[in-house]
């Protein structure tokens, strides 16, 4: 069975994993920052649709923004499904994996306590986009 359409070859073993560590650090990066937009523009009375149709446009937009955005017009929470426990996991990696890095370090560090928090919260097995509305 497969479950990717290409594969790519970053070198030797463990240099995958690496890369796949880099990856997530970028993508649960800019999805938290997309989640915490989207609780600014509720909190401030923007209107979601408008502000979505702006940030689309320029360098904003990312494939967090769409999954997150075009469901929370809606009313629905559930566009990035992956689960704050799982996302904890591995900002826990990425966070040990940055530890001489001192900038992506700090940057994993908040982002990691982020989910740490919503974890305590009791928000551990929901969707990470459904912390939109916590």
């Amino acid at each position: 069975m497969n479950f990717c359409e290409d594969v790519f070859y970053f070198g030797p073993v463990g240099m995958g994993a690496k890369a796949k560590l880099v990856n997530n650090f970028l993508s649960l990066g800019t999805a938290t920052f997309v989640i915490e937009t989207l609780k600014a523009a509720d909190k401030l009375g923007i209107d979601l649709k408008k502000l979505y149709d702006v940030a689309k446009l320029g360098s904003g937009n990312s494939g967090a923004l769409n999954r997150m955005a075009e469901k929370a017009i809606n009313n629905d929470y559930k566009g990035y499904m992956f689960s704050v426990n799982n996302a904890l996991k591995d900002l826990t990696y990425i966070n040990e994996f940055f530890q001489d890095m001192l900038h992506a370090e700090k940057l994993s560090s908040v982002t990691k306590y982020f989910y740490q928090e919503a974890k305590e919260k009791g928000y551990g097995d929901l969707f990470i986009s459904e912390l939109i509305k916590k």
